[in-house]
């Protein structure tokens, strides 16, 4: 993808008439933020022509941890 649309992906600024295209990673990467906070969510990378490539940082959660 260009550098623009990468650019604007989690921004709220409509670029064409497709502005509904990155509501769902946007979405994603802020409740990602509110649950597990700000150094953890997406990350994504593009190299035009080639393809895209988005991470996700979430905390590892150990089933056998007792939280009390």
């Amino acid at each position: 993808m260009t550098e623009e649309k990468l650019n604007s992906l989690f921004s709220d600024e409509k670029i064409g008439t497709r502005v509904f295209n990155r509501v769902g990673l946007r979405n994603i990467n802020q409740r990602i933020r509110l649950h597990f906070g700000d150094v953890y969510g997406l990350s994504v990378n593009s190299v035009l022509g080639e393809g895209t490539e988005v991470k996700i940082l979430i905390p590892a959660i150990r089933e056998d941890i007792v939280h009390v």
